[in-house]
């Protein structure tokens, strides 16, 4: 081999082990409430997201913070990207709905709250949650027999 091609190789190794040894230091999320309904109509619970990771539950709690602070499509950025690393947490499905409703997205609402019931197994608190949302937006769309089946749903629900 000639020189500069040792030298080429040695210095693409020692790049690629230099990039290799790059540590990202990250903060603790903070925690989630025990169940409580906030402000704005969002449902949060540790004990149904304790599963969850801490990204989950910090990436939850600052799309809340933003949808309070009337900042929806970074909201929605932010629950979309939480959805992408757990698809099966019905609370970010949920949260997603309520601001697509909130942006005036009917029929992308609705879904998101079916798919959130889809997820949300044995919590009837949410589950209840997502029928009164998906009778909500049924109100809005004009379809009201299909919004009071949506309610009848939500009122069998402890």
């Amino acid at each position: 081999m000639t020189t500069l091609v040792r030298v080429l190789l040695i210095s693409v190794m020692v790049s690629l082990l230099a990039a290799c040894s790059i540590e990202k230091h990250r903060q603790p999320a903070p925690v989630v409430s025990i169940i409580d309904k906030g402000t704005d109509g969002s449902i949060s619970s540790n004990k149904s997201t304790s599963k969850a990771s801490p990204v989950i539950k910090h990436l939850l709690q600052q799309a809340r913070q933003l949808k309070l602070n009337g900042q929806a499509p970074r909201a929605a950025a932010v629950l979309e990207r939480a959805i992408r690393i757990e698809p099966q947490n019905p609370f970010a499905w949920h949260q997603l709905a309520q601001v697509r409703m909130d942006q005036k997205n009917y029929s992308q609402a609705e879904s998101l709250a079916l798919r959130s019931n889809r997820y949300a197994y044995q919590n009837k608190v949410l589950q209840k949650a997502n029928w009164l949302l998906i009778a909500r937006v049924r109100e809005l769309k004009g379809l009201k027999k299909a919004a009071e089946r949506a309610r009848k749903k939500a009122d069998s629900l402890p």
